[in-house]
This record gives structure tokens, C-alpha cells and sequence, in this order.
């Protein structure tokens, strides 16, 4: 008699490079969720030169039934690896968490699972978190989370997000099929410029998101983080805003003047920061409103 294969319902899509100090934290706190389905962990190392894979290999020999390690043989870049994991996942659900992040409630998945079979209008819950340093120890608060906290409601729409990105990415569930669509156009459109933000967006166009008041995971802060790097978001997210802002104004329920407002603060902005590179970027390659 054949047995039945376990199909997950929720795949953790984890990417990571260099974590040698962290990744086990991260992993350690996916093999801590208590469910009553099942679930798969799928890292993606993209090509460290420490011992992250090493670390990986372990965990996924050990736990063959629930890691999959994807091969590494060259680097990929945050974006590519990402949608290269993401295509990997085989589930309902998508759960994001980053080899430098860690969950801290055991639950997590259970909580935010029983929610989207609930509400099938729903398609992402996020959750409030907690900041670290890199040697783990507790942060206070930034400005971010403060103002997140400040501005939350149960149920964010498109315009929160582009006032304050309230969403968490190492404490989303979301359903697969829209992350995976959305993935399919950053690559077809080759939109190189993306990041996290862009995705929840463009989410929020399409279907409601909800955001739990528990700290569900651990952020981690430390130099060594993409974000960190000199100028991550100088170019990216006037590239993000405008894309998503194009992408609104095919959906007849979104304030076309709001949009056009946004645009054109966004536009002024830029000059008057100074930021030629965005400004030529859009007004060259992107359709403009004006």
C-alpha cells in the first residue's frame, strides 16, 4: 500500500547570505511552530563564502521531511534569490522570514493560518515585532515601529501603506498564489529596483491585509543588512512608488486624484532633493501623468 505524500500547508520561503551567527536562530524558531497542519522550510543561501550553508546542510539533513536547501552555485542578488526560493514553495501559504530574523511565538503560523481560512477576503496578515542588535539583545523601539504602532488599524488599504509601510516582512503569511504572480511580473518586467515594500503594495490593490497587534518575530539590526547599505532606498523606493502608482490606476476602486496627488509630490520631491538619478529614471523609462 502506498502512503500518501504530505503536501505543506504553509511554506516558509527563507533567504539568506552570510548569516553564519544568525541562521540558526532563524531556522530554530520555524522547527518551533506548533500546528496542527504541516509545513516546509525552503532556504535559499545565495552563495555565502562563510559557514551559512554548512549550518543549512546540517539542519536539512536532520530534517529531511520539513528544510529543503536549494543548490548554490553563483550569486544572485536579493531579488533573484528571492523569487528563485519563492518558486520553490510548494503551498497554500507563503511565510517569509530572513536568515538574520528570528519568530518568537510558537503560534505564529497557527494564529495567522486559522485567520486567512476564516477570511478568504484577506490575502496577508503581518504582525507587530520586536528589535534586536546582532548579538541579540533587546533594542528600544525606532521611529519606524513607534509610527507604525501610532497609525495601525485592524485592516490597512494601498494609501496607508504609501503614507507608512506597516507591514513586517519576517511576520507575513500571505497567500501563495498572489505572492507568486507577483513575483512572475518582477520577472518578466525585469523590475530590478524592487524590494519587500513593492510586493505589499501591489497586494493591497487586489485584496485586504490585516495586521495583528502581537509581536510575533525579532528584527534584527546590524550593518551587515541590505537595507543598511549607502543609499539602498535613495533610488529604490521613488521607483517603487511610481510603478505601484501606475499599477493603482487600473483598478476602478482607487482614487484616481489621490493618485495623481502622490505623483506629483512625488515628482517635486525628487527635485527638490535632488535625486536626478530617480527623476530621469521614471520620466525616461516609465510612462509619466503630467
Amino acid at each position: 500500500m502506498e502512503s500518501k505524500i504530505t503536501v505543506p500547508q504553509v511554506s516558509i520561503c527563507m533567504i539568506t547570505y552570510n548569516h553564519e551567527r544568525y541562521i540558526e536562530s532563524a531556522i530554530q524558531g520555524v522547527l518551533k511552530q506548533r500546528t496542527n497542519f504541516s509545513f516546509e522550510l525552503v532556504i535559499g543561501d545565495d552563495y555565502s563564502y562563510d559557514k551559512t550553508y554548512s549550518i543549512c546542510q546540517t539542519y536539512a539533513t536532520k530534517y529531511k521531511g520539513i528544510i529543503k536547501l536549494l543548490p548554490s552555485d553563483r550569486n544572485k542578488g536579493m531579488v533573484s534569490n528571492f523569487v528563485h526560493t519563492l518558486k520553490a514553495c510548494s503551498a497554500k501559504y507563503i511565510a517569509i522570514c530572513e536568515g538574520d530574523d528570528y519568530w518568537t511565538d510558537p503560534y505564529k503560523l497557527q494564529k495567522q493560518v486559522d485567520f486567512l481560512e476564516k477570511n478568504p477576503e484577506y490575502g496577508m496578515v503581518s504582525s507587530d515585532l520586536g528589535l534586536i542588535d546582532e548579538n541579540g539583545a533587546s533594542l528600544p523601539d525606532n521611529q519606524r515601529v513607534l509610527k507604525q504602532r501610532e497609525k495601525r488599524k485592524p485592516t490597512v488599504d494601498f494609501f496607508d501603506l504609501l503614507e507608512i509601510n506597516h507591514i513586517n516582512t519576517l511576520t507575513i503569511c500571505a497567500r501563495a498564489d498572489i505572492i507568486k504572480k507577483l513575483a512572475e511580473r518582477v520577472v518578466k518586467e525585469k523590475l530590478w529596483f524592487i524590494y519587500d515594500s513593492w510586493f505589499w503594495l501591489n497586494l493591497s490593490l487586489i485584496s485586504k491585509i490585516r495586521i495583528f497587534d502581537e509581536k510575533m518575530g525579532n528584527y534584527r539590526e546590524h550593518s551587515g543588512g541590505v537595507s543598511k547599505q549607502k543609499d539602498f532606498f535613495k533610488l529604490k523606493r521613488p521607483l517603487v512608488i511610481n510603478d505601484v502608482l501606475f499599477e493603482a490606476l487600473k483598478h476602478k476602486h482607487i482614487s484616481k486624484n489621490k493618485i495623481l496627488k502622490i505623483y506629483l509630490l512625488l515628482i517635486y520631491g525628487l527635485i527638490r532633493s535632488k535625486n536626478t538619478e530617480a527623476l530621469m529614471y521614471i520620466l525616461k523609462f516609465k510612462n509619466h501623468m503630467i
